[in-house]
């Protein structure tokens, strides 16, 4: 019986949440570096700030990603922030799928900022967010929406808008 118990927690896969993939985080981290260089920020800026809601491990990561690395000579901070009220203060802004329930309320308090938001599931572009990642074949990839990144004023290059996959539009409750 013990032995059954054993076998069957072995061959059940865990749950998302509690995998931890570095390697994953990495490459979301890059995909963010990459978001920051492909959009043209004010040439009054002295440093960037990416804002990771409620996702210490993925701060962490992107820190180390991050560090010593600027984007046209403008410097990059890594803030985590425990408050959505907080990722308007920011010029990107990570939005974990733990918080798939509040994508709603933090679309709107980002609607018509300068906020690069990437969400970590597709919801959240589809939601109104800006961009979001998501997996296909083991790789992650990304979707943008079309009017998001319009109605917030970034100036986003068109490589990028070239990259991703788009979604149009928002959901409405």
């Amino acid at each position: 019986m013990i032995a059954l118990a054993i076998c069957v927690l072995l061959c059940v896969p865990a749950s998302p949440a509690a995998d931890f993939d570095g390697a994953e985080y990495r490459v979301k981290a890059a995909f963010i570096y990459n978001f920051a260089k492909f959009t043209r920020w004010s040439e009054d800026k002295s440093r960037l700030c990416v804002a990771v809601l409620d996702a210490p491990q993925f701060a962490e990561t992107l820190s180390r990603t991050l560090e010593g690395k600027a984007v046209e000579g403008i410097p990059i901070d890594v803030k985590p922030v425990a408050d959505p009220e907080l990722l308007a203060s920011c010029d990107l802004a990570f939005i974990p799928a733990a918080r798939s329930s509040s994508y709603a309320a933090i679309v709107e308090l980002l609607r018509d900022k300068p906020v690069f938001a990437v969400g970590d599931d597709p919801e959240f572009a589809e939601a109104g967010g800006l961009a979001a990642f998501y997996l296909a074949d083991e790789r992650v990839r990304f979707v943008l929406n079309r009017g998001t990144h319009r109605a917030g004023g970034l100036d986003i290059s068109s490589q990028l808008l070239r990259l991703g996959r788009m979604v149009d539009g928002e959901k409405r409750p």
